[in-house]
């Protein structure tokens, strides 16, 4: 792990502390830290850039030149 601030900006106990202090969260900090997760959509997502015919994939062609 490497934790570094500009010289002077933070005592140098205060980052010993902050590394001294990391871990690995578990399960039940990791739920209590992160955002839930929103929930899947009921119905697919409708993209407004695929053509309506062909295999629906975008159409990234370009001319001579690029």
């Amino acid at each position: 792990m490497r934790l570094s601030a500009e010289r002077d900006a933070v005592p140098r106990e205060v980052l010993r502390a902050l590394v001294l202090a990391a871990h690995r969260p578990d399960a039940a900090e990791t739920d209590r830290r992160l955002p839930s997760a929103a929930p899947a959509p009921a119905a697919p997502v409708e993209r407004g850039d695929l053509p309506p015919f062909g295999d629906g994939a975008p159409d990234n062609h370009v001319d001579v030149g690029g």
